[in-house]
């Protein structure tokens, strides 16, 4: 669809350029004093760069030597012209150059180079004021070039503000999908991670159903690590993985009280830094002797998740760490 509006835009604005081209060759035809040479010379120089900046390119932005050879054209179209006309040719088809011009103005100017059709656009007075004198500005069309280009350049910072507009909506819908796509695929893993437990948790609780629970000592002590496993697999979300689930179990087993909850405020964290967080909580629950740990991921912290090692029974902390501090 959108191929088809612009094709559609650049065989009306051909088509619409192109009449000038008619009119100076219906011009050249009368046969009158001029030479036709110079005529031909000037509609071949106008068409060429008139095809090649509205046909060529497919970016917006005309390519810098395009933008160039249009503003030659300003200065080499009206000068065969003006050349070779006689000062009682200003009416009629023998200022088609002067419209022609005014659309390659245009031309350029909604192709992004808005200042390089207003440096043409004062050439073109000059040349056409200097040729045939200040009386000769209503009737030359220059006010219709200074609107025509007016009206280009409007069109033009138009459709910049729509370009970028459009920019960022595009890199806002995409980092909304990365993050949803991030988010979904966190939370199946959570969801296989969970259902993984409690698979391995059957046999134990089929166990404890079996015997009214009514289980040995050291049995008793698997079960209550077992649910503290599973605890870990519902609070503690993307802080799990598999060195820190077997980091706390060893932890437990030494009898230290471990608590990790994930609140949210890991989300957006690249893997890099999780994997760096991982090993730190890891590196504490391994060389920590007594006590608890509780490891927290608060949302809409300075830092991303912190550690506290405490004694039991104590308010005072033997190590408080802070992890991922945000700038």
């Amino acid at each position: 669809m959108i191929v088809l509006q612009r094709w559609l835009v650049s065989v009306t604005g051909l088509a619409f350029g192109l009449y000038h081209a008619v009119l100076g060759t219906i011009m050249l035809l009368d046969g009158k004093d001029h030479q036709p040479s110079l005529v031909i010379a000037a509609l071949v120089i106008y068409v060429l760069v008139l095809v090649a900046s509205v046909t060529l390119y497919k970016p917006m932005r005309l390519p810098w030597f395009q933008a160039w050879m249009n503003f030659a054209a300003i200065f080499a179209v009206p000068l065969l012209m003006q050349f070779q006309l006689s000062q009682d040719q200003k009416g009629g088809y023998a200022t088609w150059y002067v419209a022609a011009m005014a659309t390659l103005l245009a031309v350029t100017s909604i192709r992004q180079y808005k200042l390089l059709a207003w440096l043409g656009l004062a050439v073109l007075y000059a040349e056409v004021l200097i040729w045939g004198g200040i009386g000769f500005l209503v009737n030359s069309g220059l006010i219709g070039a200074l609107l025509f280009v007016v009206a280009a350049t409007g069109l033009s910072i138009g459709l910049e503000s729509t370009a970028k507009s459009t920019l960022l909506f595009t890199e806002e819908a995409k980092l909304t999908a990365a993050k949803s796509a991030a988010a979904s695929a966190a939370r199946l893993e959570r969801q296989s991670r969970a259902q993984e437990a409690l698979r391995g948790a059957l046999p134990t609780l089929r166990n404890i159903v079996a015997r009214a629970g009514q289980l040995p000592n050291n049995e008793k002590h698997e079960a209550v690590l077992l649910e503290a496993q599973l605890r870990d697999e519902i609070s503690g979300g993307v802080i799990i993985d598999a060195l820190v689930r077997d980091a706390a179990l060893e932890a437990r087993r030494r009898g230290i009280e471990v608590t990790i909850r994930d609140e949210g405020g890991l989300e957006g964290c690249d893997f890099a830094e999780l994997e760096t967080i991982r090993f730190e909580v890891v590196s504490v629950l391994n060389r920590t002797a007594t006590g608890r740990v509780v490891v927290r991921a608060p949302k809409g912290e300075k830092w991303r998740l912190s550690i506290v090692v405490a004694q039991a029974g104590s308010e005072s902390a033997d190590e408080f760490l802070r992890l991922g501090i945000r700038a």
